[in-house]
């Protein structure tokens, strides 16, 4: 499915997450923090030479503001190269992914004084309705991330 590209935000989930693209047949990038136009542009270079059309984009990222940030601008640069994503990036870490317990000890407030938190709230609903995140890094063992991305697959359009 080269169609379908995660984008994996950070450098310490790239062995999870492209061992999960792998093993679903998607394109992959690590963007290594927010996507840079430069990367972008080689990446859809790249994917040319395989697949020329319209692309799902599923954001492999933290559940919080700068991991959903990621998605969106990846999404906004790839349509400066001819390489549309009509339905915008979905996004792979939600908090029903994780245990209760998981999210008791691992999640944590996100502070107001960032001015993302609240148009990402009203998006993705925080966690239990509040403004709180949750590292990717934290979806342990890494097979949970390929199984999270086999489920999201199954309910995507193709």
């Amino acid at each position: 499915h080269p169609n379908i590209v995660l984008v994996i935000e950070k450098d310490c989930l790239s062995e999870a997450g492209i061992a999960a693209a792998r093993h679903c047949g998607t394109s992959w990038i690590v963007t290594g923090g927010v996507a840079r136009i430069v990367t972008v542009e080689f990446f859809c270079h790249a994917l040319h030479q395989i697949y020329q059309g319209p692309v799902t984009v599923i954001d492999f990222g933290d559940f919080d503001p700068g991991g959903w940030l990621n998605g969106r601008i990846f999404v906004e640069h790839r349509a400066r190269f001819d390489t549309p994503c009509p339905a915008g990036p979905q996004y792979l870490i939600k908090p029903e992914l994780y245990t209760q317990e998981e999210i008791d000890l691992f999640s944590r407030p996100l502070s107001s004084k960032d001015g993302r938190v609240d148009e990402w709230l009203a998006e993705s609903g925080g966690i239990a309705g509040h403004p709180r995140g949750i590292h990717a890094d934290w979806l342990q063992p890494p097979e949970r991330v390929t199984q999270a991305l086999e489920a999201l697959l199954k309910d995507l359009p193709r």
